[in-house]
């Protein structure tokens, strides 16, 4: 395949479509009246939303929870240039994915406004999966709690 010096156009769709294709995070675009404009494989196969039945919608006609939740606010806030990040700790999940054990995955969200030189055109979003870190942070406070436990039975032992 020959390499060839790309126009700045070329760069950006090809730099999109390896988003949409081989990123291993979620990653959707709005334009500015929050109709989605892309959505990547990995939130195809997270939400089980394909790229073909939501591209074209509103994203809280496609994930009306955002607004139940409030979390539209956020996107409304991204629009006038304000980017957000949303914590599982306080959020749980930004976009409804639902795992095998009936839960919905624990994801961190990065909203930001997506912008066309000074110009604000859009939104763009990425979700991240931090199931293995809320795993791992629930195995370490069992551990701590087991710990204390210990310890308060090896102090009650030691003053019998």
């Amino acid at each position: 395949m020959p390499v060839r010096p790309a126009s700045s156009d070329a760069f950006s769709t090809g730099l999109l479509r390896w988003f949409e294709n081989h990123a291993t995070h979620g990653l959707f675009t709005t334009d500015h009246e929050l109709r989605i404009r892309t959505w990547n494989k990995w939130l195809g196969t997270a939400s089980g939303l394909q790229a073909e039945a939501v591209i074209g919608e509103r994203l809280t006609d496609v994930v009306p929870s955002l607004a139940e939740r409030g979390l539209d606010t956020y996107y409304h806030e991204a629009l006038t240039g304000q980017p957000k990040v949303l914590s599982h700790t306080l959020h749980r999940y930004l976009l409804p994915c639902p795992q095998e054990d009936g839960t919905m995955m624990p994801q961190t969200a990065r909203i930001a406004p997506l912008l066309d030189g000074d110009d604000i055109v859009g939104t763009i979003t990425l979700i991240g999966d931090v199931s293995e870190r809320v795993a791992a942070e629930k195995q370490l406070r069992e551990q701590i709690a087991a710990a204390e436990h210990a310890r308060r039975q090896a102090e009650a032992a030691s003053r019998a």
